[in-house]
């Protein structure tokens, strides 16, 4: 995988998007096991709220000869509308003071309308260093995420099941309260100690 990152982009660009880490490899993991074959997938929307990562999504799937892929930029699914089959959410959920948190958020409007002003012409990097964004959950990791699993849930279809990474120090009976208000139950699908943390997937069909 490094050496694809190579290919696809420099050091420099890569450090300007949260490279998969433990969190991404469990999830992978996961679906791998419950979606063996993506091959009846027609299409496949990549939201974030980083331009930078959607950039690299774009040349990451074109590297691999995957077309079918679309990006939007969004903050926790702004924007999104419709109905999906599957949803992953891979938030920000590692908690963090309030004014930390409140500080990242704070920088975001001026680091969008800097991209906006670009008119399209842009590369990565452009868009301002988000990387913190990518892990700051706010009070238990909650402030994101709540916002993600509601959007998430609200264009789940009837059938479709909505995958979401978490850690114990989330607060699982909102999740839990979330899923109930949708008509969803939650199953947790891995469960694994990492140093410092619990790190699971929950599944919400």
């Amino acid at each position: 995988m490094f050496l694809e990152y190579c290919e696809i982009a420099t050091p420099t660009e890569f450090s300007f998007v949260y490279k998969p880490e433990a969190d991404s490899f469990l999830l992978l993991s996961v679906l791998q096991e419950d979606v063996p074959s993506m091959e009846g997938v027609r299409w496949c929307l990549a939201a974030d709220i980083s331009v930078d990562a959607c950039l690299m999504t774009q040349r990451y799937s074109a590297f691999h000869g995957v077309n079918n892929i679309d990006t939007v930029l969004s903050d926790a699914g702004s924007g999104i509308s419709g109905f999906f089959d599957l949803v992953i959410i891979n938030p920000p959920y590692v908690p963090t003071e309030v004014d930390e948190h409140a500080g990242f958020h704070a920088r975001l409007p001026e680091k969008l309308r800097a991209w906006a002003e670009k008119k399209g012409d842009y590369g990565l990097g452009d868009g301002g260093n988000l990387v913190d964004l990518s892990y700051s959950g706010g009070v238990r990791g909650m402030e994101v995420t709540r916002r993600m699993l509601r959007h998430g849930l609200s264009c789940l279809s009837p059938e479709g099941s909505l995958y979401l990474f978490a850690i114990d120090e989330n607060d699982e009976q909102e999740i839990l309260a979330l899923a109930e208000g949708h008509g969803r139950r939650v199953q947790t699908r891995a469960s694994k100690k990492r140093p410092g943390e619990r790190q699971k997937v929950l599944r919400l069909s």
